[in-house]
């Protein structure tokens, strides 16, 4: 079991890994500025596909939609669920949401209010597993600056959690 927690633990790094690699590449363009409009957008959309695959939007992984004066982008990897079942697995992930804000100076401001839920059942070799992650009031915020290609501030955490395995 010891062996199979590992393994689950080193694939979550790599999801969180992944999703943090989504929101830094996306915010990389200071291309954005102005209001949200579809063609920002897609013009971001396409910034975003030099650092992922065009699959990433194309299989639904990431969407980016205009919102008043930001840009909404949705991380929904309910494909992985697809996937898993296939194998006899069971997996779910809740869509996460960051809003990236362009500023005039050229950076974002970048927020999140989404909680992160996730579960996953099934077996790996004759070990069963079944747990259950869910945070709530969780919040992201920062600015992202293109030039340095990093965050100069950002806080982030959740003020409720649960953690179940059996």
């Amino acid at each position: 079991m010891q062996e199979h927690r590992l393994g689950l633990k080193n694939r979550m790094k790599r999801l969180s890994l992944g999703a943090s690699l989504l929101a830094l590449g996306m915010m990389a363009s200071p291309a954005f500025a102005g209001d949200a409009t579809p063609e920002g957008a897609k013009q971001l959309q396409d910034q975003l596909s030099r650092y992922l695959t065009p699959q990433a939007f194309a299989s639904g992984v990431m969407t980016i939609t205009p919102q008043g004066g930001a840009y909404a982008l949705k991380l929904d990897m309910s494909m992985i669920s697809a996937a898993a079942s296939a194998k006899g697995d069971e997996f779910s992930f809740e869509p996460y949401t960051y809003l990236i804000t362009p500023k005039s100076d050229g950076t974002y401001d970048v927020t999140s209010e989404s909680p992160f839920a996730m579960s996953a059942k099934g077996k790996q070799g004759d070990e069963a597993f079944d747990f259950k992650i869910a945070l709530t009031e969780c919040t992201s915020k920062g600015v992202f600056d293109p030039k340095l290609a990093s965050f100069s501030t950002m806080t982030s955490g959740c003020g409720k959690g649960e953690f179940a395995m059996h």
